[in-house]
């Protein structure tokens, strides 16, 4: 209810298959807009995906945050 707006950037991933198992790594920047406050996060998620009945499904997701910061929001 605090964010009036979100935008997240996702960067392309690094894959590394194994048979019917895939590590995944992808990057990502997101916003988090508030009232007053626009909060700046790096993270990853770090996959681990599973070849099933011929299609790839997620079987583990690690959302791993490297960094953040808050800025005032500049209103227009």
């Amino acid at each position: 209810p605090n964010v009036v707006a979100t935008h997240h950037f996702i960067a392309d991933p690094a894959i590394r298959i194994d048979g019917d198992v895939a590590q995944c790594d992808t990057y990502c920047i997101a916003h988090h807009v508030g009232a007053d406050t626009d909060m700046v996060l790096g993270l990853r998620y770090v996959d681990r995906f599973e070849r099933r009945d011929g299609r790839w499904l997620i079987a583990k997701r690690v959302c791993a945050f490297d960094w953040t910061y808050t800025v005032p929001r500049v209103q227009p």
